[in-house]
């Protein structure tokens, strides 16, 4: 999938799918309780930075750089987390900042229309409007770490 298609499917796929997700913390190492309850308030997704970037200049730009992006999507349909979304007229908004040398954090701002959500249950939105989501690049890795808060996921699916 090219084209930050991926975040959006992610986020909102995710973010409905976090309402049942009742997950025990899971530790990287022990005595890593940092980590470990981080299982508790957030799903982690990682990605390929392929199918995250809509073009390597994008990424250049938002890595390299560290200069905010903006790119619009037509449609997308996706199936993840056991969810199919589907949404229209997508707006991506990305921003990044430096952790150090190899990181970078991208905080995403997506914005949608004729959202919809099916897998346990259905969910339309007709317009939507998450932050909150945002991403670890790891140069190492050319991974994205997607991390959305439970909180965010919540806040959608009670609206």
């Amino acid at each position: 999938m090219r084209g930050g298609k991926a975040w959006v499917a992610v986020a909102v796929s995710l973010l409905a799918a976090s309402a049942f997700a009742v997950r025990p913390a899971y530790a990287a190492g022990p005595g890593d309780l940092a980590t470990g309850f981080m299982g508790f308030f957030e799903y982690k997704l990682d990605v390929d930075s392929s199918e995250l970037f809509p073009s390597e200049q994008v990424k250049d730009d938002l890595i390299a750089k560290s200069e905010p992006s903006q790119f619009a999507i037509a449609e997308i349909e996706r199936e993840i987390a056991g969810f199919k979304v589907s949404a229209q007229d997508v707006l991506m908004k990305l921003s990044p900042s430096k952790l150090d040398q190899s990181t970078t954090r991208i905080d995403v701002d997506v914005q949608g229309r004729m959202v919809e959500i099916n897998g346990i249950f259905t969910k339309t939105y007709s317009n939507v409007d998450v932050d909150g989501i945002y991403g670890v690049y790891n140069a190492a890795t050319d991974k994205v770490t997607i991390h959305v808060p439970f909180a965010v996921a919540l806040s959608l699916l009670f609206r």
